[in-house]
C-alpha cells in the first residue's frame, strides 16, 4: 500500500541506449518507451541502434529483434539482410534465425547464405544453425542448391551476397572438378561474375572462393593488372594434370616470373621440387616453434607436415623463396628494413616482393595505413592492389633481436593474408641481431619454416 508510483523517465529512448546507465533503469526506460511510443519512428530507430551498433550486448540485441519484429516485419527483414553477417554473438544469430523460421521470411535466404559462408570455429558446417534455417525456409532444395541459386541470381543487387554464396557452394561441394563442371555447364549470360568464373575455370583451372579473390579475378579480367592472365593461361594449358591441381591466383605471378627467368623449371615434377626443398632444409637453421602471440605455439612448421597439402605450384613458390634467401642483395635489403622496424616502436613494417622489368627481385616496404602497436602491421590499400601481381607479401617480427619465440605468423596473419587475401606470405623474425628466420604461410593455415638468413 505504501509503494510509490514509478517516476516517469525523461527521454526514455536516450536512457535505453545509454550503455553506462544501470540495467534496471535501462529496462524501465525501454518499457516506458514501448508503452508510450510503440510504433513511433524514433523508437524503431533506437531499437535498430540497439541491434546493430556494438556494445549493447546480446540480450539487448535479442530484445530489439523481438520488438522490431512485432512492430514492423518488413523493416526487420531489411535490417537483418544488411547486418546478419556482422553479429558476433551466436545467441543473437540463432535468435534472428529462429525469427526468420517462425515468421517464414524466405527473403532472408541470401543474407543467411552470406552468414554461413564465413567459416566458424565453433560449429562444423553440418551443425551450423544457418544450415538448419535454410533447410526449413527452402525444404525442397539442398543447401548446396540454395547457395548456387543465390550465386546465379543476376537480379540480386548485392554482389557480396552472390560472392559469399559461391564461396559457400564451393566449400560444401569440396570437389574441384564438380565445381568446374557446374560452372562450365551454366548457360552463357551477360553476367560478368559468372563469365569471370567460367573463364577462370576453363583457362586457368582456378576457382576463386571469396570476395577478395573474386575481386582479384575481376581485375585480372579487365586488364587492370597488366597481361598476367595472357602470360599465365598458355602456360597452364600445357601443364600436366598434377601441375594444374591446386592452382590459385597467388600462383600466377610465380608462374609468369619463372617462365621468364627459368622456363625449364616449369617442367620439374612435384617430386623433384619437393626433393630440392628437402635438400635446402637439410642444412637450414630452422626455428619451427610456432608463434606464441596466440594459440599457435604447437602449430607445425615442418615441410613434411604438409606434403600432401602442398600443390605443385606451392612447391614452385617455396623454391623461388629459398632462392631469394640466397640472394645477397635481397638479404641485405631485408636486414636494413628489419633494423628500421626494430627502431620503430609504433608499428611493424611490411611490404611486397616485386619483380622489376629487368627481372630482378626487390622487397618493397609499404608505409602502414595506421600506427597503433609495435606488434601489428596494418597494410595500406595500395599494398593489397599491388599484391595481386606480387610474388609474396612479407612483414617483420623485429621488436627484439632475441625474438625467436615469436617466429612464424600469428593467427591474424593466417586469417587476413593467408585465408582472406590469399597471398603467399612471409614472416621474417629476428633470432639474434645477425639472423632472421623466414617462415612461409598460405591459405589453409599451412606454415613452413625455411630457415634463417644471415646479416
Amino acid at each position: 500500500a505504501c509503494q510509490s508510483t514509478p517516476q516517469k523517465i525523461d527521454a526514455p529512448l536516450t536512457v535505453m541506449l545509454d550503455r553506462e546507465a544501470y540495467p534496471d533503469v535501462r529496462r524501465a526506460a525501454a518499457a516506458q518507451a514501448a508503452a508510450d511510443l510503440p510504433d513511433d519512428e524514433s523508437r524503431l530507430a533506437a531499437l535498430e541502434i540497439l541491434l546493430t551498433q556494438p556494445g549493447h550486448g546480446r540480450l539487448w540485441q535479442q530484445y530489439a529483434l523481438d520488438e522490431l519484429a512485432a512492430a514492423d516485419e518488413d523493416r526487420t527483414i531489411t535490417i537483418l539482410a544488411a547486418h546478419l553477417h556482422t553479429f558476433s554473438s551466436w545467441d543473437t544469430v540463432s535468435h534472428a534465425l529462429d525469427l526468420a523460421v517462425t515468421h517464414d521470411w524466405p527473403a532472408l535466404i541470401p543474407a543467411i547464405v552470406r552468414r554461413y559462408a564465413a567459416e566458424s570455429r565453433r560449429y562444423p558446417d553440418v551443425d551450423r544453425p544457418e544450415r538448419a534455417a535454410l533447410q526449413t525456409l527452402a525444404p525442397n532444395r539442398t543447401v548446396e542448391e540454395i547457395a548456387f541459386a543465390v550465386f546465379t541470381d543476376a537480379d540480386q543487387d548485392d554482389i557480396r551476397e552472390r560472392a559469399a554464396a559461391f564461396t559457400l557452394y564451393a566449400r560444401l561441394i569440396d570437389d574441384h572438378d564438380q565445381t568446374i563442371a557446374e560452372l562450365t555447364t551454366l548457360e552463357t549470360t551477360n553476367d560478368t561474375l559468372v563469365l569471370d568464373l567460367q573463364a577462370a575455370a576453363a583457362e586457368l583451372n582456378i576457382i576463386p572462393n571469396n570476395l577478395e579473390t573474386l575481386t582479384w579475378l575481376r581485375l585480372l579480367r579487365t586488364g587492370l593488372l597488366g597481361n598476367l592472365w595472357q602470360v599465365a593461361a598458355p602456360l597452364i594449358a600445357d601443364f600436366t594434370p598434377a601441375q594444374r591441381q591446386g592452382l590459385a591466383l597467388r600462383h600466377l605471378p610465380i608462374l609468369a616470373y619463372t617462365a621468364r627467368t627459368e622456363p625449364a623449371v616449369l617442367a620439374h615434377t612435384q617430386k623433384q621440387l619437393y626433393t630440392q626443398l628437402q635438400t635446402h632444409l637439410a642444412s637450414a637453421d630452422t626455428h619451427g616453434l610456432g608463434s606464441t602471440v596466440d594459440a599457435l605455439a604447437d602449430h607445425p612448421q615442418q615441410l613434411a607436415a604438409y606434403r600432401d597439402q602442398l600443390a605443385w605450384a606451392d612447391l614452385l613458390t617455396l623454391r623461388l623463396i629459398t632462392q631469394m634467401m640466397a640472394d645477397r642483395t635481397i638479404v641485405d635489403q631485408w636486414f636494413a628494413q628489419a633494423d628500421a622496424d626494430h627502431a620503430d616502436t609504433t608499428t611493424e613494417l611490411g611490404g611486397l616482393i616485386l619483380p622489376n622489368q629487368n627481372l630482378s627481385i626487390t622487397p618493397v616496404l609499404y608505409e602502414p595505413s595506421v600506427r597503433r602497436h609495435p606488434k601489428a602491421y596494418y597494410a595500406p590499400p595500395e599494398l593489397i592492389f599491388d599484391g595481386y601481381t606480387a610474388l609474396a607479401h612479407y612483414h617483420f617480427h623485429a621488436q627484439e633481436h632475441n625474438n625467436r619465440r615469436y617466429a612464424g605468423p600469428g593467427d591474424g596473419d593466417l586469417q587476413r593474408i593467408g585465408d582472406r587475401h590469399q597471398f603467399n606470405g612471409l614472416v621474417l623474425t629476428f633470432i639474434d641481431r645477425n639472423r632472421l628466420n623466414v617462415d612461409y604461410y598460405q591459405t589453409g593455415r599451412i606454415v613452413v619454416d625455411l630457415g634463417t638468413i644471415h646479416r
